[in-house]
C-alpha cells in the first residue's frame, strides 16, 4: 500500500510541475529567474520521474501474472519514456537556448509547445494507470 501511494504522489507532483511550467510558458513575458525555476522543476520532476518508475516497476513486478501482458502497461512505459525524452531533451534544450538568445517568438512557440505535449503525455499515463487500477 505505501508503494501504490508514493506511486500516486509522485503522479500528482509530475502534474503540478508540467502544470507550474504551463502557467510560466504561456504568459507574454518570461524572466530567466521563472526559466531558472522552471529548470529546477525539470530537475526535481526528474527525480520524481525516477522514482515513479521504481515504484511502478515494483508494482507490476508484485503483480506480474496479472498484469505482465496487458497491452496498456506497455503502452504507460512507453509513453513515460516519451515523457522523459521531451521533458529532459527538448524543453531543457529550448530553455538553454531562450536564455543565450533572449526572448524570440520562435523559440517561446516551441517551448510552449513541447510543453503543452508534455502535459498531454503526462495526462495519458495518468488515465493508463488510472484504467489499470480500475481494472484490478
Amino acid at each position: 500500500m505505501i508503494i501504490l501511494t508514493l506511486h500516486v504522489l509522485g503522479a500528482v507532483l509530475i502534474v503540478g510541475s508540467v502544470l507550474y511550467s504551463l502557467s510560466v510558458v504561456f504568459r507574454k513575458e518570461f524572466s530567466t529567474r521563472e526559466i531558472a525555476l522552471m529548470r529546477k522543476i525539470n530537475k526535481f520532476g526528474s527525480g520524481i520521474a525516477g522514482s515513479q518508475f521504481l515504484t511502478g516497476a515494483i508494482l507490476v513486478g508484485t503483480e506480474w501474472d496479472e498484469l505482465g501482458h496487458k497491452p496498456l502497461v506497455w503502452v504507460k512505459v512507453a509513453l513515460w519514456v516519451l515523457d522523459g525524452i521531451i521533458a529532459k531533451q527538448i524543453i531543457d534544450k529550448k530553455l538553454s537556448e531562450f536564455e543565450e538568445q533572449g526572448s524570440t517568438t520562435k523559440l517561446k512557440s516551441t517551448i510552449q509547445i513541447s510543453t503543452l505535449v508534455l502535459l498531454i503525455v503526462v495526462l495519458v499515463i495518468a488515465t493508463c494507470g488510472v484504467s489499470l487500477a480500475q481494472a484490478n
